[in-house]
This record gives structure tokens, C-alpha cells and sequence, in this order.
């Protein structure tokens, strides 16, 4: 792997090379943008590197790559106090951050930072073979409509003639019917090819999300794998890169699964069969299976759930997923260290199921929008998951319930699912 270097004018240091060296990337110093895009004019499959702390116009050399080579990977550097930067470097053309650390344990994180823009370059790259196939459907159902339409045309002409010359009535009558069958084929082939297009997003949208879920399966078995390396067989730093890892690639296996349930939704294959079940053994599932993604936040889960609580009717599949997807997005917020509380009690003839986070809560643009699937939400620790949470929106709606929202700034958020007895 090649790196492109950009800091600055001061004297680029010897143990970066040397580090980065060691695991395969050759790193090139240069001093300006003008030089770097030089660079990669005569070498456009380097990656660049640009260290929002030192190099003053970082954001403006990450816009000005952008610009001049779209398929070229960014990735940004910066402290820890500089994330508001590092957002603006993503909203001009960065394809990946990497957070400084004193005793360059940031440069452990590179390599993976390379591979996941190797991979969205990949992705890029896909998306843009089923577009350019997507538009070659639509022009054949273009060219099959004009085709229809002029024989449509034709039609015309020979009812025409064939009113004009009754002596070759037959013949015409003959013709006419051989016309309206080779019409109707046609237009047959029209309405299949419009089909064809408009389902070819979905298609693309399904094919990616197959494409993600064996690998992201085989990534995360790695990964437990690695996570049992202990201290004394690693160093610190290689750990908590694991960990990281780990954390990343169970946060895209629940977007992956977002979009599989939203797009069930959509295609009305989405069923709810109730029955009555115990909530409090639905929630003891959901929670245990995302206790190993609090374990690498670090991320304590506070359960205080009311004594002999009666059953409820619910799906128990469906409602767990609900569940799930609202813990999930209480982990998400909540900062390293911080905690999740998740409550069952009934109020009145209401259950209620609260999950509440330790993060800075939500503003008030957010909670509007927080159940939006087409909503971005971007957080620099890592960003809301609006498809999940459309997902479990819809889920307590089809049971007849709803989600309450409750946030204050700096005091985190609290997302309450409703339900009748």
C-alpha cells in the first residue's frame, strides 16, 4: 500500500516510515497540495493522508482532492479536541479519519483505516456497474415504447387503407390482426422492461446486502477469536484495535440487518403473531445479546425490571428486534465508560420500556427526524442508526403502540416503547 503524506513544512519524521514500513505501506512525504497532486497525477492509486493538526488548509486540500481525483482515498488526522475539523473534512470529500494519540498508537489504526477505503472504493465501484445497468434497462423499455408507439402508428394507416379498399378486406383484416398481436408483444416487453427498472434499485440494494452479510458473519467470528489474545500475547494498543474493530463491524451487521427488515416493510412481507409472553424474559434475550458490544464501549447495562409483571400479547420475535435496535442505539450514544438503563414496569393499563443513555443527548432538530430512514444523523462517535430505529417504530406500531422520546442537552436520551395490556 502507498500513503501520501501531507502535514506541512516541517521535517517529516523517520519513525512514522518506520512504523508504517513494517506493515506494508510506503509512505511519501510532500510538502503542499500542488505537490501532492502532482503526485498523483503520475501515481492515482496512492491513498493521501492529511493532518488536520499541522497542515493550516486541510479541509481545503481535502476539497481540492475531491475535486481532482474522486476515487482517490482521504484519509484525515487529528487530535481528539479537533473532531468539529474532522466533520468538516468528511462533508468535503474525506473518506476516513483516523484520532491522534500521544504514543502513536494511531498509527495501528491506519492499516485498517486503508482497508475499509479499499473497501468502499470497492463498493463505489459496484454501485456505479448495477447504475450504468439500471440505465441500460430503461433504454431498451425507452426504445420498446417508441417501437409500440409506431406501430401504433401503423395501425392507424392500415385501418385507413383497409377502409379505402374493400376488395382486399381479407387480406387487410388478415394483416391488421398479425399487427395488433406483434403490438401487444411490444408493449408486453415495455411493461416488463418498466418493471425491470423500477425494481432495479431494490435489486442493487438487495445484492449489496447479501454481498455484506457472509463476510461481516466471517469478520466478526475473527474477530471474537482475536479478542481472546490476552495482554501478555499483544500489546495494548493491537488489543483495543481488535476491540474497535470488533465494535465497528457488529454496528454495520445491525445496519445491514436495519435495511433487510426495512426493506420487509416496504414489500409488506413483514407479519406480527402474537401470543401471550413474558416481557421480561424477551428483554433478558435482547440484552444479553448486545452485552458483548457494551463489554468493548466498556458500557455498563443497568436492568431494573418490575416483579411479576403479567403477560402481554406481542410477537416475541418481532418485539425482541424492536428491543434490540433501541439498546443497540442507547450503546451507540452513550460514551466510553458510561452506562444503559433499561426498565420494565407497567403504568396503568400501559407497559412501558425505557431505555436510557449516559450520552449528550438529542437536539431538537434530531428528535423529529428520529425515526426517519432516509434521515442522516451523523455523531462523531458513531452515527445514529434512523433505519433501526424506523424498523422498531414500525414494529410497536403494528402492535398497536408507539415510542415516546425524551432528551435533554448534556443529559442524555430516554426512548420509551408504549404498549396496551
Amino acid at each position: 500500500m502507498k500513503v501520501l503524506w501531507l502535514e506541512g513544512g516541517r521535517k517529516f519524521g523517520p519513525k512514522i516510515q518506520q512504523e508504517l514500513g513494517a506493515r506494508g505501506i510506503t509512505v511519501t512525504p510532500v510538502e503542499d497540495i500542488s505537490a501532492c497532486l502532482q503526485t498523483l497525477v503520475a501515481d492515482p492509486d496512492s491513498a493521501v493522508v492529511i493532518d488536520l493538526d499541522l497542515y493550516r488548509k486541510g479541509v481545503e486540500a481535502i476539497q481540492a482532492i475531491h475535486k481532482a481525483a474522486a476515487d482517490v482515498p482521504v484519509i484525515a488526522f487529528a487530535s481528539l479536541e479537533r473532531l468539529p475539523v474532522v466533520e468538516e473534512a468528511f462533508k468535503h470529500g474525506a473518506w476516513d479519519s483516523v484520532i491522534k494519540q500521544l504514543d502513536l498508537s494511531h498509527l495501528y489504526e491506519l492499516p485498517w483505516a486503508l482497508v475499509r477505503c479499499a473497501e468502499k472504493k470497492r463498493l463505489r465501484a459496484e454501485a456505479t456497474r448495477y447504475r450504468e445497468e439500471a440505465e441500460k434497462v430503461q433504454a431498451q423499455a425507452q426504445r420498446c415504447r417508441d417501437e409500440a408507439e409506431r406501430l401504433q402508428t401503423e395501425i392507424l394507416k392500415q385501418r385507413e387503407n383497409a377502409e379505402n379498399v374493400q376488395a382486399e378486406g381479407e387480406r387487410h383484416q388478415e394483416e391488421m390482426r398479425r399487427i395488433q398481436a406483434e403490438v401487444e408483444r411490444y408493449r408486453e416487453l415495455a411493461q416488463s422492461a418498466q418493471v425491470q427498472a423500477k425494481g432495479a434499485g431494490d435489486e442493487i440494494l438487495n445484492e449489496i446486502i447479501d454481498d455484506l452479510q457472509t463476510p461481516l458473519a466471517v469478520m466478526l467470528g475473527y474477530l471474537q477469536v482475536a479478542a481472546t489474545i490476552s495482554e501478555d500475547q499483544a500489546e495494548p494498543n493491537q488489543i483495543l484495535s481488535i476491540k474497535r474493530t470488533e465494535l465497528m463491524a457488529r454496528r454495520l451487521t445491525d445496519l445491514v440487518a436495519s435495511h433487510t427488515g426495512a426493506m420487509e416493510l416496504d414489500a409488506k412481507r413483514l407479519e406480527i403473531h402474537k401470543s401471550p409472553l413474558q416481557i421480561d424474559q424477551i428483554l433478558e434475550s435482547a440484552v444479553e445479546t448486545k452485552r458483548s458490544e457494551a463489554v468493548i464501549k466498556d458500557v455498563e447495562i443497568v436492568v431494573d425490571v418490575a416483579k411479576d409483571l403479567p403477560p402481554i400479547p406481542i410477537d416475541g420475535v418481532q418485539m425482541e428486534r424492536a428491543i434490540g435496535m433501541l439498546l443497540g442505539n442507547a450503546i451507540n450514544l452513550s460514551p466510553l465508560g458510561g452506562s444503559v438503563k433499561v426498565s420494565a414496569k407497567f403504568n396503568g393499563n400501559e407497559l412501558a420500556l425505557a431505555f436510557t443513555d449516559s450520552g449528550a443527548g438529542l437536539s431538537p432538530e434530531e428528535i423529529p427526524v428520529l425515526f426517519d430512514k432516509r434521515a442522516k444523523l451523523r455523531r462523531p462517535g458513531g452515527d445514529i442508526n434512523t433505519v433501526g430505529l424506523y424498523l422498531a417504530h414500525e414494529i410497536v406500531a403494528r402492535h398497536g403502540g408507539r415510542i415516546d422520546v425524551q432528551s435533554e442537552p448534556m443529559e442524555g436520551a430516554t426512548l420509551t416503547i408504549l404498549l396496551h395490556r
